[in-house]
């Protein structure tokens, strides 16, 4: 069964070779969880929906919208990925390098690179809380 809760979220991304750190959202999302896994939703700027789908050792990150970006992060496999672009889909390899999840907090670094040419390297962190 599916309990479903609104959550407040706060998700930051860190460009590793910069150190350069961005809020890419604050706001409300909802979690649905179940005996298998745990998804985390929100509408980010009124264009694209964002769905985090957490396994135990894994997550699949999806940014729907006017176009996709679908990436699998596992730290145990080297994953393929892609982002839809207006010149096309680009196929992407996703390197994770650690992954960290706990009832309110994910973390987790990784790489993506395009024919073995690294495209950027980054740190995500999505902290979660219950909504009062």
């Amino acid at each position: 069964m599916n309990e479903l809760r609104k959550i407040d979220l706060l998700v930051k991304q860190t460009e590793l070779e910069t150190g350069a750190t961005q809020i890419i959202y604050q706001g409300k999302a909802l979690r649905i969880q179940n005996d298998a896994m745990c998804s985390l939703t929100y509408t980010e700027s009124q264009e694209f929906e964002v769905i985090l789908d957490i396994f135990p050792l894994s997550l699949v990150l999806a940014r729907i919208g006017e176009t996709t970006t679908i990436l699998n992060f596992d730290p145990a496999y080297e994953q393929e990925g892609s982002m839809a672009t207006n010149y096309g889909v680009i196929p992407l390899k996703v390197l994770t390098d650690d992954l960290e999840i706990t009832s309110s907090r994910l973390r987790w670094s990784y790489r993506l690179t395009q024919d073995e040419e690294l495209i950027g390297a980054y740190a995500s962190e999505w902290t979660m809380e219950e909504t009062a």
